[in-house]
């Protein structure tokens, strides 16, 4: 059986043996609070072609999600509102050339994450409010090729980052 759709909170809060997932052909996006509170998911890969946006919520509360990875193909260009806030074990987070916008509290209480990189990212235009408040363990923003987003420490909700 092939599914064509994943719906709004069609995995949230699965306590399975969900570990690893892999978005690849299925949505352009990752539907609101889809994975929210999956404690047991520790790895995720957004490949699909068509993938271009991740919801609200969407891996929020994932505790243990360690991992998360874009193909090449990657197209995603928008991180909405609290899309991965609360993933406490992430500690690097490395963004597909084609993002555009992050959401304001996309990364809100990552607590471990201590890095992230921008890699050609010409085309960002915007972070968020508070994009990454809440991590207090971030020493390290790279942005490789930028051209001029609209940053401000009240963006990552950390003086000393910017």
């Amino acid at each position: 059986m092939t599914a064509a759709h994943i719906n709004a909170a069609a995995f949230s809060g699965i306590q399975s043996e969900l570990t690893s997932l892999t978005l690849s052909t299925l949505n352009d996006f990752v539907p609101t609070k889809c994975f929210y509170g999956s404690y047991s998911l520790r790895k995720v890969s957004l490949s699909g072609p068509n993938l271009t946006a991740v919801g609200d919520h969407a891996f929020a509360d994932c505790y243990n999600l360690t991992s998360v990875s874009y193909s090449d193909s990657s197209k995603i260009h928008y991180i909405n509102s609290y899309a991965f806030a609360n993933c406490y074990q992430l500690t690097s987070f490395s963004f597909s050339s084609g993002l555009t916008a992050i959401d304001g509290h996309a990364y809100d209480g990552c607590s471990k994450l201590q890095s992230i990189v921008f890699s050609n990212p010409s085309g960002l235009s915007r972070i968020g409010e508070k994009a990454f408040d809440n991590c207090s363990l971030l020493t390290s923003v790279t942005f490789n090729g930028m051209v001029d987003p609209s940053i401000s420490s009240n963006n990552i909700g950390w003086t000393n980052v910017i």
